[in-house]
């Protein structure tokens, strides 16, 4: 059996405006739209960026949803750990990350999960990687040229593998190991390879990296999603 992933990505600038801090006639437009779950929460955080975050993760995973396995009002549910999945389904999944004003969700006919991180310049970068990350990669974040994009590489391809797991941070990040050969991203568990992680990195996203990680082998487009 063939498995592919397709990941859209988008972004809240016709939401939110970042220099005024506000939202646009846009946004309670599609708040209309959303489900009123969803809507309910976007009404009660405080942040207008966390607003139309939520607001855009939605639509953006219905429109992944509807444009691939043709799903109209997707039926969703909560795995043991909390990851969203497709009620009743057994060959059709779907995660979402965002990050900054950036939206992205990987579809897929084979167990998945994906980030984003925008690049920035945390002071206390040292101090989070020594937290979650091996001596060896602490090492290679202080030697690369772009440390905090070295540090983002590293931190999407653990949180993809995580979020494909379901498990969420049960297993805690400090027990993961990223390594390459050639380039191409595997990682350790423990220590114990894990033979049914796979991984695309892309960099199709303005000042961030991106990872997915899937259970099998597949082919993976990307795609800008024009739904505002």
């Amino acid at each position: 059996m063939s498995y592919f992933a397709k990941t859209f990505f988008t972004d809240t600038d016709k939401l939110y405006d970042k220099n005024t801090d506000s939202l646009s006639p846009l946004f309670y437009k599609k708040l209309g739209e959303v489900s009123e779950p969803r809507r309910a929460r976007a009404e009660r955080v405080r942040s207008n960026i966390s607003k139309a975050e939520l607001v855009a993760a939605e639509l953006l995973r219905d429109y992944a949803l509807h444009t691939v396995f043709g799903i109209e009002k997707p039926d969703i549910i909560q795995g043991e750990h909390g990851k969203p999945m497709l009620c009743g389904s057994e060959d059709k999944f779907f995660n979402v990350s965002h990050s900054g004003r950036f939206i992205v969700c990987t579809v897929s006919n084979v167990e998945c999960g994906v980030d984003v991180e925008c690049i920035n310049h945390p002071h206390d970068l040292m101090n989070i990687a020594g937290r979650f990350f091996s001596l060896p990669e602490q090492n290679a974040i202080m030697m690369s040229a772009d440390p905090s994009e070295a540090f983002c590489r590293l931190w999407t391809i653990r949180e993809s593998y995580v979020k494909m797991r379901g498990t969420g941070f049960s297993m805690g990040l400090k027990a993961l190991n990223c390594n390459f050969h050639r380039g191409k991203a595997s990682i350790s568990e423990n220590g114990v390879s894990q033979t049914d992680a796979f991984f695309e990195e892309f960099k199709n996203i303005p000042s961030c990296r991106a990872c997915i990680c899937t259970k099998a082998p597949v082919e993976h487009e990307i795609f800008r999603a024009d739904i505002f």
